[in-house]
């Protein structure tokens, strides 16, 4: 290549020296928005912060201790359903009907298979009767079913089957009343 077209370009391995203004540069200290805090500062706010704390414990109201009674309580409510109460067993499904069914309310109480024939008087433990009366209902919506002219009327709420106690008062004769206790064989 002729030199002529290379003549802009500087020579390998020389170095060119130029006259090169070196920048002005400023020097500040910039003062920091907040100050560092010293490890005395810090355990001062440390300590203000544990005294609030302390005085907020003071005055937070503290739940009474729970009464020694309540646990006999419970036992009173457990003794109490399994209190015997005489009634009779109606089944309102079917006429001289059955059921069996297994309960177990309270700990320590063993699961008892029950088996109960519509309209026999038995012994039952009050618990067991009070689950037969809340349990064993349904909901019915009667009305028509004429879909183009629907009556709408309010539900109405039926027992399967109910327990009618009829102890109230009298001296019942336990030996000529069922206790209700499924056969072994029967399962």
């Amino acid at each position: 290549m002729p030199p002529s077209l290379w003549s802009n370009r500087m020579p390998e391995n020389k170095t060119v020296e130029k006259n090169i203004e070196k920048p002005q540069i400023e020097t500040k200290t910039i003062k920091p928005k907040y100050k560092q805090p010293t490890m005395k500062s810090l355990l001062e706010k440390i300590q203000a912060l544990e005294s609030k704390l302390e005085e907020k414990e003071k005055v937070k109201i503290k739940a009474p201790p729970a009464p020694e009674n309540t646990v006999t309580k419970m036992e009173r409510l457990r003794l109490r359903d399994r209190e015997l109460v005489v009634g009779t067993f109606r089944n309102h499904d079917v006429e001289g009907g059955h059921i069996k069914f297994d309960f177990h309310k309270w700990d320590g109480d063993p699961v008892e298979k029950f088996m109960l024939i519509d309209g026999h008087r038995y012994a039952l433990p009050r618990g067991v009767a009070t689950h037969l009366r809340d349990s064993g209902k349904f909901v019915s919506y009667p009305g028509s079913t004429d879909l183009e002219n629907p009556v709408r009327r309010s539900a109405v709420i039926s027992n399967r089957y109910s327990f009618e106690r009829d102890d109230f008062g009298e001296d019942v004769d336990m030996s000529k009343i069922s206790r209700g206790y499924a056969p072994k064989n029967a399962r």
